[in-house]
């Protein structure tokens, strides 16, 4: 044979061979042949390329990856593709990607096409061609049409770069007022985001301005799509409130109040301006009626740019009208204690005189004098039973002796009854209350609680040791089972403790000056709520369910001044208002009304 023959036939069998190889390893991916780059004009270029021999997994996603051909030696790597990217099935045959956009004239890009088949991306020969421009960047939709202070805003559209710096955004006539920064970019939108520069006005004239966006040296505008937008109060509900009840506020041309307040001007007056804060909420704000006197204010939304006043007062309601006033008090000096519906005062130099008012009449009347041992002490007198002064013990003044009597005068029955005396040795106490119908003490020098059972009238010793914290109390009530006490330091702190449990720290009363710490702070529950007062200034109300405290509104007719609070089962009673600096003693109570 000759060697033209043995020639064919080594050719035949590597043929088959490669042929069996192809049939029993299929590829799972195709060939992509990258083909030619046509009609290259300036609205684009279009890339062909082949698919061959598709694999045994389905192709779901074709394109191109283009970039621009810089000088110098780029890594692979590190080369910045642009990508657009066809979804669905294709089959072999001659595909066509038109590159439109993010390409500018008199720029070299490489370009490579890829076919995605399952986890394999195929890429095809990169190919090179110098670009005349493509279509200029489409804006279809902004999110925000106004603009005030720190703004976000997102732009759709078309033909935006992937990549963020590529993009330029202008709104011509705010460069000296707004750094934009775009903070995400795709082919379809743009976010960006505008941060008002540091000491400089917003303009207040009603100014339509423009966007322009610039890609790859092409640009667009969409004409009049800004304004500079200003917050509008559009409705306050409800127009009236009293101290610390919540309204509904709805506010036009503003994306966010941010740090603004709401500010309450007195109409007709010169009384200092106040501020609520703002809570957004879905659709609207809330604000908390601060604490002001009552009247009608004028509500605005202001900084140091505009000023918006709602064109309709606020009334701020009246939580201290007169529940009596112009009575008659007596002519001895007294010291007083509240007994059911009666307040009853004491003489100080001796129980030779004891009177009451009334509260339901407002008339006074007089009882019999305390025929026990009274000396100045440092006694216990506390109400009980809505009926009755439970008075006694203590040790008299520059004195050691315990004095251990004890009495009760029946106001309904103006008798003085004589009480099983203090069994103890050291009679000396710091504090005495009414608790769940009995009259509790604290003693000095020992360590449990001191009870006097109403009913069988004899003393005996709790198993409760005495909290120290409790010792040092400034004030005491209680309430079902637990005792409320207040603590005086930087600020008044507020306890609440529950027998065999350690007291626990509730709140804190915040003063407003060293002036607030000299007035009288007391505790006291009223009609099972429970109100911290500190003089006619400061006064709260202990929320049952939260234990946050809830302002209401000072005493403004009787500001600064040391007051007594009374307990009725209709609420909370404050009587007696007295100016430190004055010493002089009005003669009104005002009773509490809020709504609850």
């Amino acid at each position: 044979m000759t060697k033209k023959f043995w020639l064919w036939i080594i050719i035949g069998v590597f043929i088959q061979a490669c042929s069996e190889d192809e049939t029993f390893t299929r590829r799972n991916y195709p060939f992509v042949e990258s083909l030619d780059i046509q009609l290259v004009d300036n609205t684009g270029a279009s890339v062909t390329f082949n698919v061959r021999q598709n694999g045994t997994t389905a192709n779901t996603l074709f394109g191109v990856e283009y970039t621009e051909i810089q000088t110098g030696t780029v890594d692979e790597e590190t080369r910045r593709y642009r990508s657009i990217e066809k979804t669905g099935t294709i089959s072999d045959g001659i595909q066509s990607v038109r590159i439109t956009h993010d390409i500018e004239a008199g720029q070299q890009y490489q370009v490579r096409p890829f076919v995605k088949s399952g986890s394999f991306t195929v890429f095809g020969y990169p190919m090179v061609f110098s670009s005349l421009g493509g279509l200029a960047p489409e804006i279809l939709e902004i999110s925000n049409k106004i603009i005030f202070g720190n703004t976000e805003i997102e732009i759709s559209g078309n033909y935006f770069s992937t990549i963020l710096e590529r993009n330029i955004v202008e709104i011509p006539g705010l460069e000296n007022i707004f750094e934009i920064s775009i903070i995400e970019s795709s082919i379809e939108k743009l976010k960006i985001r505008l941060t008002q520069k540091p000491l400089v006005q917003l303009p207040v004239e009603n100014i339509k301005y423009d966007l322009k966006i610039t890609v790859a040296g092409k640009n667009t505008t969409l004409t009049e799509a800004f304004s500079i937008g200003f917050p509008k109060i559009e409705e306050v509900s409800p127009l009236k409130g009293h101290v610390s009840s919540r309204f509904n506020l709805a506010v036009t041309d503003i994306m966010g109040l941010f740090n603004n307040q709401l500010n309450f001007n007195k109409i007709d007056s010169f009384y200092p301006e106040e501020i609520s804060p703002l809570t957004k909420q879905a659709s609207f704000y809330t604000g908390v009626v601060p604490n002001l006197p009552a009247g009608s204010y004028q509500l605005s939304i202001q900084n140091q740019e505009y000023i918006n006043e709602y064109d309709q007062p606020f009334e701020v309601l009246n939580s201290w009208p007169v529940f009596l006033q112009d009575f008659s008090l007596p002519s001895f000096e007294f010291q007083k204690i509240q007994v059911g519906r009666d307040v009853v005062f004491m003489g100080t130099g001796g129980w030779t005189e004891i009177s009451s008012l009334g509260l339901d009449l407002g008339q006074m009347k007089s009882f019999t004098e305390f025929e026990g041992i009274y000396s100045r002490r440092n006694h216990l007198l506390t109400a009980g039973q809505d009926r009755y002064i439970y008075f006694g013990l203590g040790t008299p003044l520059l004195s050691s002796e315990s004095l251990k009597d004890f009495s009760r005068l029946d106001i309904q029955n103006n008798i003085w009854e004589k009480l099983p005396d203090f069994t103890l040795e050291n009679s000396s106490i710091s504090h005495s209350f009414e608790f769940q119908g009995n009259i509790v003490v604290i003693p000095f020098n020992y360590s449990n609680f001191q009870v006097f059972d109403v009913n069988s009238k004899n003393w005996k010793e709790s198993d409760q040791v005495i909290p120290s914290l409790l010792r040092n109390a400034i004030s005491i009530t209680s309430r079902g089972n637990e005792i409320f006490f207040l603590i005086k330091e930087a600020d008044i702190k507020i306890y609440k403790f529950i027998l065999g449990q350690s007291p626990t720290l509730i709140g804190t009363l915040s003063t407003d000056s060293n002036t607030d710490l000299n007035r009288k702070a007391e505790i006291i529950e009223a009609n099972n709520n429970i109100y911290t007062i500190l003089g006619t200034s400061l006064i709260y109300k202990l929320d049952n369910q939260t234990n946050n405290l809830i302002r209401i509104q000072s005493i403004f007719d009787s500001i600064n001044s040391n007051i007594m609070p009374l307990k009725t089962s209709e609420g909370l009673l404050m009587a007696f208002p007295v100016h430190p600096a004055l010493n002089v003693e009005k003669r009104i109570i005002y009773k509490l009304q809020i709504e609850e």
